[in-house]
């Protein structure tokens, strides 16, 4: 598999999404903010760090990225399943 500069840039920012995602956790933490307002934050900075063509135009990482954004949604929605109570909200 040959690397261009556009797949480095991808797996650099995948790097720093490793890297960052635990001290967003404990920066929202202490500042008592949910921690997955710190990931949709940290995701639209890097977002715009890469820009959305450089991920479009690798088909390795489209569809990775798309398996991703779906697991994302997910578990988002299941966790606020899990924390809405039903007898409050009727």
């Amino acid at each position: 598999m040959d690397l261009d500069s556009g797949s480095g840039l991808l797996l650099i920012a995948l790097g720093a999404i490793l890297a960052l995602g635990p001290l967003t956790k404990g920066i929202c933490r202490r500042l008592g903010t949910p921690v997955s307002v710190g990931y949709i934050v940290l995701g639209l900075i890097l977002g715009s760090v890469i820009g959305p063509a450089d991920a479009a135009s690798i088909p390795i990482f489209s569809g990775t990225f798309s398996a991703l954004a779906q697991l994302g949604v997910v578990a988002l929605l299941f966790r606020v399943g899990l924390r809405s109570h039903t007898s409050e909200l009727l």
